[in-house]
């Protein structure tokens, strides 16, 4: 009889464990579909679940066929019974009655949400935001770093927001971000690409304040707003850091040169030293083999399928205004056809260009020597590898060129004459 009653009693409780499986199963099913007919469904397989009552109400606020915001509010307040402390909840009910014009109850949502979740990245997201449209600039900054400590990943947005309701760095700063290299980082991009230089600066000393390690391309934005807007010392100083905090050792070079990695030992493509823009026709690349000195030379080769206008071996370099400069370097051809042959060129915006002979033909290592002399508002220049255009019949360009040990090197100041005794 035991026995029997007890066969009886699993019996029943695996029909019902079934039963409410299946029902389950069902609400979900129901509620994946993403659809009206599904949600209400759902809820009437479910009506214990607060999650459905939740999508229903979604789906009334942000519904592109149809909205009712009213219905959306008591889908939500419905739900909360069943689940108080649903802080997603809190935060849809928060923006839907912010959206009817009901400000009062908004905060009084987010703040039950930010009651039940005080730690919650999201939450403090959303109410400093709703701070931040109410005019409420201090508190929202601090809801917007307590944001950022806990999720980082916000931290781009925020500078966004946060800059255009006020773009003063020192708020920025002391406010919004936390000490952190991870946020410096992100907001450095985000204020480098609003061309925003002196807050970009502040933030980049802030980092640099940190010893930080990272990748040398994160600092590339930055790096080329300072040289885009001609500031080149900080750009020079900026670079300096930037190798420090990547480990790049310093390649060597001349004492004295301006010229980052003349000898191309580095391989370094960004920021203040070689870039390289590949083309149709040439290849370039690094020579073991083929060198002056050190550990490798700059090679390129043309293939003689084109008649190339080329300037693909291109450097920025900061230098100083009225300052004279010695620009020297090494250059090798071989077996380079047409009647336009390799030369680099030194330019700035204010300041007359000079260029080394072109090497034609087949050459041995042949140095040049050139002077050149920096305008009063000089803070830029750049030195490009380059190739003129034929105007021959017989114009494609084949061979190869190597260079190395470039410097560009300042020069003394003369001394001022005496004045002379009457």
């Amino acid at each position: 009889m035991v026995r029997r009653t007890l066969l009886l009693a699993a019996v029943v409780l695996a029909g019902t464990l079934s039963f409410f499986a299946v029902r389950f199963a069902a609400a979900e099913y129901f509620s994946s579909l993403d659809t009206l007919a599904g949600f209400e469904e759902a809820v009437r397989l479910e009506p214990g679940n607060a999650r459905h009552w939740h999508l229903l109400g979604r789906y009334w606020q942000f519904g592109l066929d149809q909205q009712d915001f009213p219905r959306a509010i008591e889908l939500y307040r419905h739900s909360l019974l069943l689940d108080p402390r649903a802080p997603a909840v809190w935060l849809d009910l928060a923006s839907a009655y912010e959206t009817q014009g009901d400000l009062s109850s908004a905060r009084s949502a987010l703040l039950s949400a930010k009651k039940s979740h005080p730690v919650s990245a999201e939450v403090a997201w959303h109410y400093g935001n709703f701070l931040l449209r109410q005019g409420e600039m201090d508190s929202a900054f601090a809801e917007i770093h307590r944001s950022l400590e806990s999720d980082p990943s916000r931290t781009a947005e925020a500078v966004s927001v946060c800059w255009s309701a006020n773009p003063d760095s020192q708020v920025l700063l002391g406010q919004v971000l936390p000490s952190s290299p991870v946020v410096y980082l992100a907001a450095l991009q985000v204020l480098a690409a609003d061309g925003a230089v002196d807050a970009s600066l502040d933030v980049w000393n802030r980092l640099a304040a940190l010893h930080p390690h990272f990748p040398l391309q994160e600092a590339s934005p930055f790096l080329d707003l300072l040289l885009r807007t001609a500031h080149g010392t900080e750009a020079a100083q900026v670079w300096k850091q930037a190798l420090e905090f990547a480990e790049i050792p310093d390649p060597g070079g001349p004492s004295g040169s301006v010229l980052w990695d003349g000898g191309f030992e580095s391989n370094v493509r960004n920021g203040l030293s070689w870039r390289i823009q590949e083309d149709k026709g040439v290849q370039i690349g690094y020579d073991g083999a083929v060198k002056h000195s050190g550990r490798q030379s700059l090679r390129i080769h043309f293939d003689g399928s084109r008649n190339l206008g080329f300037s693909g071996v291109c450097q920025v370099v900061p230098v100083t205004p009225l300052t004279a400069y010695q620009f020297s370097g090494w250059m090798r051809t071989e077996t380079i056809t047409s009647d336009r042959g390799i030369f680099v060129a030194l330019s700035s915006r204010d300041s007359p260009s000079v260029s080394t002979p072109e090497l034609r033909a087949t050459e041995p290592w042949t140095p040049w020597t050139l002077s050149w002399q920096a305008g009063k508002d000089s803070r830029i220049a750049q030195i490009c590898v380059s190739r003129a255009p034929s105007q021959k019949f017989d114009n494609k360009i084949a061979g190869t060129a190597w260079l190395d040990d470039l410097a560009l090197v300042p020069l003394p100041a003369a001394p001022s004459p005496e004045k002379v005794r009457p």
